[in-house]
């Protein structure tokens, strides 16, 4: 019988090429094992069986179950779902419904929250935050003002996980801006940090910081609001006249990498997400770390040796798996 590592993977092309999929999978066969690319239309039982699987199912299928009303990628979802139940000692990075509780950006700011609240250190926070579902809401003003939300203020989309929208942010400078910001969003306070953004991104008990641009410092003024995509703003190598400028920028100092640390593997314990990125802004004048974003299975563009990582990572899964179930191994 052979006994060689079989790793299943679903991972939509665009996430392939960030994470050069392709170095990754070569990896793995080096390493011993298989990769076996899921068809999630067939039954996955026929496919197995696995010691670990690895998927970004999320960013496609799920999205089209939930936000598009395909029945086919609902039934593709209730596969995947179903395997995973029949097979709960099987590890998946990541469990989708630990995944789903970042889909909605109220959710992710609160389990933010309470994670800072446990971690009881003055030098980490969450900024202030709110929802608000309509621009007919007349409570919208005061919520804002009961939550602590101070302008300028980001207004994000609820849904963080429907691609159409969820990059789509409205950089609020008063209250009268807010009737021309897209809803359902969440209305939080931002934080001027000298227009430089740190990526904390986790795999398992490994910890990389990245450096990113950001938004420029910005005050309470009478300018309109300013729509913007994310990726126009934050990617590695993004230009923007949004974006501080080099000398700005160029000052900053780098973060507390214990710190950091601390932050993604506790982040990973609340969350029980193992493979996640945190955004983090460093507060001018304080030094305090704001937590304004998580997200599962980020790009890792930052990251150059993120294929070896992933691999040692699913390999070292893999194996306990085995142990565990007393299965013989071939390396």
């Amino acid at each position: 019988m052979d006994n060689t590592i079989r790793i299943g993977c679903w991972i939509p092309e665009s996430k392939k090429k960030k994470i050069k999929y392709d170095r990754f999978v070569e990896l793995c066969r080096q390493s011993g094992a298989c990769i076996v690319e899921l068809d999630l239309s067939k039954p996955l039982a026929d496919q197995g069986p696995f010691d670990v699987i690895l998927h970004k199912i999320s960013d496609d299928v799920l999205m089209r179950a939930e936000y598009c009303n395909d029945l086919e990628a609902r039934d593709q979802v209730l596969n995947f779902k179903n395997y995973v139940a029949n097979h709960p000692q099987m590890p998946v990075l990541d469990d989708l419904s630990k995944i789903n509780r970042l889909k909605n950006r109220t959710t992710m700011f609160h389990i933010l929250q309470e994670y800072q609240n446990k971690l009881q250190n003055p030098s980490v926070f969450v900024p202030s935050f709110t929802e608000i579902t309509s621009p007919q809401d007349g409570d919208s003003f005061k919520r804002i003002r009961d939550a602590g939300v101070t302008f300028p203020c980001v207004c994000k989309p609820s849904s963080a996980h429907n691609a159409a929208v969820a990059h789509n942010m409205s950089l609020v400078f008063n209250e009268s801006g807010l009737k021309d910001v897209s809803y359902p969003c969440v209305a939080q306070s931002f934080v001027n940090h000298n227009g430089v953004l740190f990526k904390v991104f986790v795999v398992g008990s490994k910890t990389f910081i990245a450096r990113r641009p950001s938004i420029k410092n910005q005050t309470t003024c009478d300018q309109s609001t300013i729509h913007f995509r994310t990726q126009d703003v934050s990617k590695p190598h993004s230009r923007n006249y949004l974006n501080a400028d080099l000398a700005e920028a160029g000052d900053h100092p780098e973060p507390d990498a214990s710190l950091m640390h601390e932050v993604g593997q506790a982040m990973r314990s609340a969350l029980g997400i193992n493979i996640m990125g945190v955004d983090v802004i460093m507060e001018i004048n304080t030094g305090r770390y704001g937590l304004i974003d998580v997200n599962a299975f980020p790009g890792f563009q930052d990251i150059p040796n993120i294929q070896e990582v992933l691999r040692d990572y699913v390999m070292e899964l893999a194996y306990s798996y085995r142990n565990k179930n007393n299965a013989p191994v071939i390396s």
